[in-house]
């Protein structure tokens, strides 16, 4: 039960990050830089405002959707 209902809160915390990500649909420009610092820590995060990161970002997240969809499904089943 425990391993059922993390899954479920990571899979409605990646389809929230789906929303925010698709609402930059559009708002992309290849002269943003790919990399750029972390707002909060240390190190760099990719940039969804740059055309290849948002198309790296969508394909992550929705990798990691179907792969906890598949999780959530084999546990009810």
């Amino acid at each position: 039960m425990g391993g059922q209902l993390l899954y479920i809160v990571l899979f409605i915390f990646f389809i929230w990050y789906l929303i925010r990500l698709l609402r930059l649909k559009g708002k992309q420009s290849s002269t943003e830089p790919f990399w750029i610092p972390k707002e909060i820590g240390v190190g760099v995060g990719i940039n969804p405002r740059n055309t290849a990161g948002f198309w790296v970002s969508l394909a992550v997240t929705l990798s990691i959707l179907t792969v906890l969809l598949v999780l959530i499904v084999s546990l009810i089943l």
